[in-house]
């Protein structure tokens, strides 16, 4: 059951990411595939950073001393349930890596093959 969820998951990512690789396509062929590609990646990734808590700046380290005591003052099934939504939630974003990794590397490809 946990596979075809995944299966349905990604190719729901994928046919959402169809449509702007296409635009993309058209507006400025293999490099703007490239490019949405980047984006995605980046993205996907910038959301993994920042999945157990806020990434700052350094000069607001306030943020991050509060997110740290509001941990610490969770109880340990809080936690553990804290972490089960996070784990539930990095599913979209490796699947978006994923979508991201395929379409900057078929923008270089079709780069460097026409």
């Amino acid at each position: 059951m946990m596979r075809r969820s995944n299966f349905m998951i990604g190719t729901a990512c994928l046919a959402a990411a169809a449509f702007p690789a296409y635009f993309a396509y058209q507006v400025a062929e293999w490099p703007g595939v490239a490019i949405l590609g980047l984006l995605i990646t980046c993205l996907a990734l910038r959301v993994e950073l920042e999945s157990e808590g806020p990434v700052g700046h350094p000069q607001s380290t306030g943020v991050h001393a509060a997110s740290l005591q509001g941990r610490d003052s969770m109880s340990a099934s809080e936690r553990a349930a804290v972490r089960a939504d996070i784990a539930v939630n990095m599913r979209g974003a490796r699947i978006a890596q994923a979508a991201g990794s395929a379409f900057l590397v078929l923008g270089i490809t079709g780069f460097f093959l026409s």
